[in-house]
Parts: structure tokens; sequence; C-alpha cells
């Protein structure tokens, strides 16, 4: 639900981007770059949020790239307006929108990998805790019995 309500809000952002960008700023093409990148965020967040709504496993990717790509937009907004008039702007954006979104996705992706490493344990007869993602195994792996 998150990746498809922030594929919605990307709509409109990316059209005022297209209309207020300069075309060319530093001798590149500006306004292609940045609303270039948002048009492929809100795909990959529309994707994501198909996915998710569907129960795919695979949303698991859609909501890392998307997280990265929210953290990367993040960097470059507040290290490309540094020290102009946009750069408060661009650091409110970051730390009340991009960044607690990219979390959010992060940390849904984190709830799911748990939750299904949890449902293969259970049906492997597996009792009692599991140990962290970062001690976990391939799930397609054959369990190894004393391995971290």
């Amino acid at each position: 639900m998150a990746a498809a309500i922030g594929a919605l809000v990307m709509l409109p952002w990316i059209g005022y981007l297209a209309l207020s960008l300069p075309l060319a700023e530093s001798g590149g093409a500006w306004r292609v770059a940045w609303v270039g990148f948002d048009v492929m965020l809100a795909l990959v967040l529309m994707t994501t949020a198909w996915l998710g709504f569907r129960h795919r496993q695979v949303a698991i990717l859609g909501l890392l790239v998307s997280s990265t790509m929210l953290f990367t937009d993040a960097w470059f907004d507040v290290a490309l307006s540094y020290g102009t008039g946009e750069q408060w702007g661009a650091i409110l954006s970051a730390a009340v929108l991009e960044i607690p979104f990219a979390i959010l996705l992060a940390s849904s992706a984190i709830s799911i990998l748990k939750r299904t490493s949890s449902t293969v344990a259970r049906l492997r007869g597996h009792e009692g805790t599991l140990p962290s993602l970062w001690h976990q195994q391939f799930l397609v792996a054959p369990p190894r019995s004393g391995s971290n």
C-alpha cells in the first residue's frame, strides 16, 4: 500500500519537475536526468505495489530498490542544493518524506524476509527462535546442522 501511495505522489511531482527545472545546468541535461530518475522511481513503486497487492515474493526486490532509490534521491537533492535557496526545502523533504518512506519500504522487505524464513523453518520442523537474517542460509539451500 505504501508503494502505491508513493507512486501516486510521484506523478504530480514529476510534472512539476518537468516544467520547473532548467533544461541544462553545469553543462548537462538537468531536466532529463531528474525527471528520468523520478519516472523510474515511480515505475519501480508502481511495480512494487502491484506485486505487493498480488502477494508476490519478488516484491521484496521492489521494496529494496525503491528504498535505495529514495535514499539516493534524498542524497542528491540535498547535496546538489547545498548553498542555494532550495537547500532547506531539500533537507526538509529528505527528513520528512524521502528518508522515512525509504526506511518504511526497507523495513517492510525485512519483515517479509523474516516471515518467509520463519514459515520455511516451521515447515522444516524447526522449533524455537531463528537466528538473525544475517546468519541464516539461503532458503533454497538444504539445512546444515551446526553452522552459522
